[in-house]
């Protein structure tokens, strides 16, 4: 990915982070518009250690959704949103997404919510640096790493609006 590329996803990022849960210093707000940028390198510097394989930096956190970057050098499990969408965007190494069929042996760990189990009938997808996955609510999903590689992406997590 060129570096102006990088710069805009990073860019969107920075935009979406004001009144997020990250260290924000008066150096990434721009005081006329409140737009923060955070370079590609202090993403890099503020993501957290890594913890039974993924280090996680939460970017924005509101009621409508989440962004973070997520470094994994492990399988995810295996889960699926009643009411959460998903956009990933891969930035560095690779990995495979495990996307649809159905999901065996799960857990409703919390509202809406189902965890663990395995995805049976489901396609694998490659997932390479620039590559978008759109997930919508309701799709079991699991996202792995090629093997002996180390991923990094960009995940939006998008909230469903409440049936009216």
């Amino acid at each position: 990915m060129t570096k102006k590329y990088q710069k805009i996803t990073v860019l969107l990022v920075g935009i979406l982070s004001l009144g997020s849960g990250i260290e924000v210093r008066a150096s990434d707000a721009n005081p006329a518009d409140g737009v923060i940028v955070i370079d590609n390198d202090t993403v890099v510097k503020r993501m957290d250690v890594a913890k039974d394989g993924i280090a996680n930096l939460r970017v924005l956190e509101i009621p409508q959704g989440t962004i973070a970057v997520t470094r994994r050098e492990e399988p995810a499990i295996a889960e699926m949103h009643e009411r959460v969408s998903h956009m990933l965007i891969a930035k560095e190494g690779s990995g495979v997404i495990l996307l649809g069929g159905r999901l065996e042996g799960s857990k409703l760990t919390e509202p809406g919510e189902w965890r663990e189990g395995r995805i049976v009938g489901g396609r694998d997808v490659m997932f390479k640096p620039g590559d978008l996955v759109w997930i919508p609510a309701g799709v079991p999903h699991q996202l792995r790493p090629t093997e002996g590689s180390t991923i990094t992406y960009y995940a939006v997590r998008y909230l469903l609006a409440e049936a009216q």
